[in-house]
């Protein structure tokens, strides 16, 4: 096989994979056959699974259910929807196959898991308390609720730490400079799959995204998708992006209940209005988008 040859064949497995692996996301709460992944990922079932195994070191099952089950303990910690509700709304077809499966990756019944993170919930309130860390000290404004309309994004996905986010960035901007009409006014924007205090570091989440004006091929290196929009929470914050954890951290356990919000399962969205190169750090501007019902 030729060099150009096999490079286009490995081009064609990766963003395949990477198409099933969107698809799965975009549907981890139905009742997903894993032959239907590969039909939409173009493969054969037989090549298909072994396929994405080698490119992610995992099956297709294996990923459908940490997607599940970390979504779930998302519900768990900060919506009062019932445990057994939870496990039906991500996907599992009865209250005990979602307990064992849950049981199985946290190592504690989905219900001890609740408990304890709402303790864990009152002692970081206490804590911010106690240091008069409030939505002031953190220059974050009061929730404006907003609903977005559906938009196309260009991005690049990031899994790893969310420190480490800045190398897509640079890739991700260079095409932008060599492909759009790159510059302050440009729509910029990153999605949070996953909560660090749930998901491992090295399964961590993250896509880089400029907004553009209509669906796009995917290639190689750049990735397009939809997004449909909805309700959301934003709160703005004036700062470097070193202090992200925090105000997440804060928004999620305070401002939820203290405003009364009901989690809506879905990503949280950075919007960011003040950015680099053209912005110091102390003078970044980014719209935190928390979906909510």
């Amino acid at each position: 096989m030729s060099e150009l040859k096999k490079n286009a064949t490995i081009q064609f497995y990766t963003e395949s994979v990477h198409q099933a692996i969107a698809f799965l996301e975009a549907h981890y709460t139905e009742n997903i056959l894993l032959d239907d992944i590969a039909d939409f990922a173009c493969l054969s079932p037989f090549h298909f699974h072994r396929i994405f195994k080698i490119i992610t070191n995992h099956t297709a099952k294996q990923v459908l259910n940490r997607i599940r089950l970390e979504k779930s303990a998302q519900m768990l910690r900060y919506t009062p929807t019932e445990v057994a509700q939870i496990g039906i709304i991500v996907g599992y077809e009865n209250p005990e196959t979602f307990t064992r499966a849950f049981k199985n990756y946290f190592g504690i019944p989905p219900s001890q898991y609740r408990q304890q993170a709402s303790e864990t919930i009152v002692h970081k309130q206490q804590q911010y308390l106690d240091n008069q860390i409030n939505m002031a000290t953190l220059r974050l404004s009061k929730p404006e609720i907003k609903f977005l309309e559906p938009l196309h994004l260009a991005y690049i996905r990031h899994t790893g730490s969310y420190e480490q986010v800045g190398k897509v960035w640079r890739k991700l901007l260079f095409w932008a400079f060599q492909h759009l009409q790159y510059g302050k006014q440009t729509a910029t924007m990153g999605i949070v799959h996953d909560n660090p205090e749930i998901t491992d570091t090295h399964h961590t989440r993250y896509d880089a995204g400029i907004v553009v004006k209509k669906p796009m091929q995917s290639t190689r290196d750049i990735h397009f998708k939809s997004i449909a929009g909805g309700r959301y929470a934003v709160f703005r914050y004036q700062g470097a992006y070193d202090d992200f954890y925090t105000v997440y951290d804060y928004v999620y356990s305070i401002c939820l209940s203290e405003f009364g919000f009901r989690l809506r399962n879905e990503p949280s969205l950075e919007w960011y209005i003040k950015f680099p190169p053209f912005y110091k750090p102390e003078n970044y501007l980014t719209d935190f988008y928390v979906p909510i019902e």
